[in-house]
């Protein structure tokens, strides 16, 4: 899982390069909205590359379904 996380961290930061926020920081509990801070345009780019990264399609109810970092890594663990 920490190499997926790693993954989602560097498609973070092309979302948001100038944020605070460091890998060693990111955690599985983190809420991708509250903690990370993304809006729903934010939450689209954060998609789109998950998409690309993992050559997956997201499904909408999985997509509402992702709260947390941990819930991102085990729906890729799964399915990617």
């Amino acid at each position: 899982m920490k190499e997926i996380i790693d993954q989602l961290y560097e498609i973070y930061m092309r979302i948001e390069p100038d944020s605070d926020i460091t890998r060693e920081s990111v955690t599985p509990e983190m809420r991708i909205k509250e903690d990370l801070g993304l809006n729903s345009i934010g939450l689209l780019y954060l998609i789109m590359g998950i998409e690309k990264e993992f050559c997956i399609s997201l499904k909408n109810q999985s997509i509402e379904s992702f709260k947390t970092i941990n819930d991102v890594a085990k729906y890729l663990e799964e399915n990617a």
